[in-house]
């Protein structure tokens, strides 16, 4: 299994991280789209959200 080291270093920490899991949560995130968010991507649901945050602060 591919594994990755990722450091964070504002925590000053360190994490072995398996590669698939990683690739997983990222397609699960971007790609997949949910039901409880209206069949939509949570990429796609985040950048809604982004655009309604714009148009409530110009009203």
């Amino acid at each position: 299994m591919a594994r990755a080291i990722r450091i964070d270093r504002k925590l000053n920490a360190t994490a072995v991280i398996d590669v698939p899991t990683v690739l997983w949560h990222y397609d699960d995130n971007h790609h997949n789209p949910h039901t409880t968010r209206d069949e939509l991507t949570p990429w796609e649901c985040h950048q809604r959200e982004k655009e309604d945050q714009i148009l409530n602060s110009v009203h």
